[in-house]
């Protein structure tokens, strides 16, 4: 392990001592075992010629190929070599026996991509021949004769001799395991399954290789051939089997954008194909220099890691993998200089690693490491996982920079709060959190009282100084656990965590602290800044988002802005009938029009048609006939509005004489079209103010198509920019009258 990864800590001199005598001793455990194997086959070689030259050569080639073809299954690597001293012993005698099985540990090991210490290598064959030679002795004691060369006995030979060689050869292997602390009696018997499998395979062949030598010797290593095939075979399907699983792995996370969730399926899927004991995944923060975990596979290996970051200059074989191309096995921590020691335990919990580095566009983004309790754990196939590391540091990468630009358009950009978008997906899923837990959950509407006159006497650029400044207080005063938007132009909302009673103490807590607030723009200090707030609570003002919404919108508009401003209200039931509708038109009210708008346009951008109306001389009405005709004649201009649009527009009352109609996905014509109509009516209508007196009156107004609008704030900055106008620019209004 690398760095300070490792959980636990030990002295490398201490353990090495300790190593060292383990190492002693089975260096010359190997090391007797192929003196006595190779020394007994030395005994063996008068007798190795005494065929066909090209006949001991053919089964040297054959053993060699054998060898060389490893064949996977699961964890355990085997060949299918067996077949060649079984037929051999038959067919040929006990010196091709024996000798085939050095050539093939000496010449076999050095084509495999396996590659072996000599140590090792003299132990195969000691072993090879040991176990060949037992072999022998018991097919010899059950077969007395060799004629003819299949008979019920050579069968019963071969298959106890078969038997026989698997377990003196696994007694070999077992006993170096035990000696190098690695035994274990579950993989003991797994490997003896597996190889008892091959076993198995093999001796068709066998007897195939004996059935064709009772006509021509020569001609029997011709059976052998398949067997080279298939050895070939079943290692290409292994290895396209695992190439398989990591496509697999990597295309289901093609449009996953999760990074827990990739690296979660890319360590299962790594510890699935190379049988590691654990897979962790680090990512790289480069503007640090460090290394930190994100995911440790499987979890209850936790323990084992140090969670703290890794820096570059604490070195490393990771680091080293990461600044170099490639990847890496360190098949035995303990001997691996590049390990670093002051993280390992005195328990060495693994022994074995292999590290790939994860890329992406060419720059490294962290590494995939496999870790194995045994040296020499992973097998040739382990280094395909490198594939999917480089596919897991793109994917990895792509989230990063989708979740990036996610969190972008969840931003608003002037004040850098959420935007609403995102305030109704957290408001809908901490409803249903709190649906679940029983925890209570209120909604706060917070709007700026008289926002319009500071962007009248500063500039809008000091009205944007405004809103980012109390950004700043809402988002320090709203506590932890709380989410905070920008809701509408001047407006701004809060999920808290509270139930109404204890939310309106953190609402009073901003409503004083942006009273006090002083905002410096261009050397000017904007001060006398209040704010009016609404609030409702789940479960007892409302079952859902919307509707709660709208009950703290409510109680901010009828609770606190009509009753005078620079107050906190919560909800009542006596503000649902003012929320939707105007009391004195029967339309429905400006601020219900803006929550339509603004829900609407959540689902997408989409195109308003705009059609803006003011009474001309409206006052001179009210002056000369009083109030209560002047709104007796509203009424009926209401009525008139309603009668010549459509039933699913939207109309308000914008103002005191001032309509706003809005119309979805129309063309320019079709507003037109709207206004004139309205116009037409509202200028032939009879104004009947006294009994004996009927009044004309004039409408100007202004119509517009906004396409493409993809937030509730561009469509109301036109409509008060269209209103303003009607005010400030008669001559230019058209229909002024």
């Amino acid at each position: 392990m690398c760095g300070n990864y490792w959980k636990f800590s030990w002295d490398r001199g201490q353990v090495s001592g300790l190593d060292v005598r383990r190492d002693r001793f089975v260096r010359v455990f190997q090391l007797l075992v192929g003196i006595v194997g190779i020394g007994s086959a030395l005994w063996y070689i008068p007798h190795l010629f005494h065929h066909n030259l090209f006949v001991t050569l053919g089964l040297f080639v054959l053993a060699v190929a054998l060898e060389a073809i490893p064949v996977p299954l699961g964890q355990v690597v085997s060949s299918l070599l067996y077949a060649l001293p079984i037929g051999a012993l038959v067919v040929y005698g006990q010196s091709e026996a024996v000798w085939l099985m050095v050539a093939a540990a000496v010449f076999g090991t050095m084509l495999s991509p396996e590659k072996s210490r000599w140590q090792t290598v003299v132990f195969n064959a000691g072993q090879y021949v040991l176990s060949v030679l037992v072999m022998a002795r018991v097919y010899d004691a059950i077969v007395q004769s060799t004629e003819p060369l299949l008979n019920w006995l050579v069968f019963a030979g071969l298959l106890a001799g078969a038997a026989v060689f698997i377990v003196v050869n696994h007694l070999f292997i077992q006993v170096y395991h035990a000696m190098r602390g690695v035994f274990s009696v579950r993989e003991m018997f797994y490997t003896l399954a597996v190889d008892s499998v091959y076993m198995l395979l093999s001796l068709p062949f066998a007897f195939l290789m004996i059935g064709i030598a009772t006509s021509n010797q020569l001609l029997a290593l011709v059976a052998i051939l398949p067997l080279v095939l298939l050895s070939q075979m079943l290692r290409l399907h292994r290895r396209t089997s695992f190439i398989q699983s990591i496509h697999d792995a990597t295309a289901q996370l093609t449009s996953e954008f999760d990074i827990e969730r990739i690296v979660g399926v890319a360590a299962t899927t790594a510890a699935k194909l190379t049988y590691a004991d654990a897979v962790m995944v680090l990512a790289l923060d480069e503007e640090d220099e460090a290394l930190y975990p994100i995911l440790v596979y499987p979890s209850e290996s936790e323990q084992d890691f140090n969670k703290d970051r890794f820096y570059r200059q604490s070195g490393g074989v990771i680091w080293q993998v990461i600044d170099e191309e490639g990847w890496s096995y360190v098949p035995d921590v303990r001997k691996d200089e590049r390990v670093r020691s002051d993280g390992i335990t005195a328990r060495v919990p693994y022994l074995s690693m292999a590290i790939f580095p994860m890329r992406s566009r060419g720059n490294a983004k962290g590494a995939l490491v496999c870790y194995a309790h045994g040296p020499y754990a992973f097998g040739e196939l382990t280094k395909e996982i490198r594939t999917l590391a480089s596919q897991v540091g793109v994917l990895v990468d792509n989230a990063k920079l989708y979740q990036e630009l996610q969190r972008q358009s969840w931003r608003d950009a002037a004040t850098g709060l959420y935007n609403y978008r995102y305030f109704y997906q957290e408001l809908s899923s901490r409803l249903m959190t709190s649906r679940y837990t029983g925890e209570p959950l209120s909604v706060v509407v917070v709007d700026v009282d008289y926002f319009k006159k500071f962007n009248d006497t500063y500039g809008h650029l000091a009205g944007d100084a405004v809103l980012r400044s109390l950004a700043v207080v809402l988002t320090s005063e709203a506590g932890e656990g709380a989410v905070v938007a920008r809701y509408g132009g001047e407006e701004f909302a809060m999920v808290l965590p509270l139930a109404p009673e204890q939310a309106l103490n953190i609402v009073e807590r901003v409503r004083n602290s942006i009273s006090r607030h002083v905002v410096t723009f261009e050397g000017l200090d904007i001060h006398g800044i209040t704010v009016s707030s609404g609030i409702a609570g789940f479960p007892q003002d409302g079952d859902s988002d919307r509707d709660i919404l709208l009950k703290a919108d409510s109680a901010m508009y009828w609770g606190a802005k009509q009753r005078g401003r620079n107050r906190t209200a919560l909800y009542t039931p006596d503000f649902d009938a003012q929320l939707f509708v105007d009391s004195l038109t029967g339309l429905y009210t400006y601020h219900f029009v803006a929550i339509q708008v603004r829900e609407s346009l959540l689902q997408g951008p989409q195109t308003w048609g705009v059609l803006c109306l003011d009474m001309a001389r409206f006052t001179d009405v009210n002056a000369a006939f009083g109030f209560e005709t002047g709104n007796r004649i509203l009424q009926e201009i209401s009525v008139l509005i309603r009668e010549s649009v459509r039933d699913q527009e939207l109309i308000c009352r914008y103002g005191g004489d001032q309509f706003l109609v809005l119309l979805r996905d129309v063309a320019e014509e079709e507003v037109t079209s709207v206004g004139g109509r309205i116009d037409r009516m509202l200028s032939t209508h009879h104004f009947q103010s006294l009994p004996n007196i009927a009044l004309a009156l004039r409408v100007r107004y202004q119509s517009r198509v906004l396409t493409d609008v993809d937030n509730v704030e561009t469509v109301f900055a036109h409509i008060s920019k269209m209103f303003s106008s009607l005010k400030t620019n008669v001559s230019d209004a058209r229909g002024a009258g």
